[in-house]
């Protein structure tokens, strides 16, 4: 490969507003270098290269952060660990995780529910503690209100009826 930096990828990395120091043609050199070990064709390197470049633009036009070739450095090490070698594969690879960190932001609570997910859980619950509607589990807690420990015992068994059928399915 050819010591010169690609000027393609340095006009991308000065479009993405990474930081431009006395190691960025190195940097850019090296990136280039170790995607081309890996796949053997300039072009493909270039065009993954100019990917990396492109996702920590997003990145820091999301997080308003200043963006290094150390961002970049990260997307490149971790295609070349999961032996990404096209950047259809990258593209798929970036996809994936992109969905599985929604989904794992939608169990931690990160994302904010619906009015209707919202609604359909309470409903759910409603009928889960016994009670024909959302309305009649309402009015019955505020009958119940003076009783705390009518209410804790309610929950109780229903956190004992939900494990109860838990073991069922499994053994199903």
């Amino acid at each position: 490969m050819n010591k010169e930096v690609d000027q393609q990828v340095k006009k991308e990395w000065e479009k993405a507003k990474i930081e431009v120091n006395g190691y960025t043609d190195n940097d850019i050199t090296k990136f280039l270098s170790q995607l081309l070990s890996q796949n053997n064709n300039y072009l493909e390197a270039k065009k993954i290269l100019i990917s990396a470049i492109r996702l920590v633009k997003k990145q820091g036009e999301v997080t308003n952060k200043r963006m290094t070739s150390g961002y970049v450095k990260n997307y490149v090490d971790t295609w070349i660990a999961n032996k990404l070698i096209t950047v259809d594969q990258v593209a798929k690879f970036e996809k994936e995780k992109l969905l599985q960190n929604s989904g794992e932001r939608r169990k931690t609570g990160l994302i904010k529910p619906t009015s209707d997910e919202i609604q359909q859980q309470n409903e759910r619950w409603a009928k889960e503690l016994g009670y024909e509607s959302v309305e009649a589990k309402a009015a019955r807690v505020d009958d119940d209100q003076s009783s705390e420990e009518v209410m804790l015992a309610k929950i109780m068994d229903a956190l004992e009826v939900g494990n109860l059928n838990d073991k069922e399915e499994t053994e199903s």
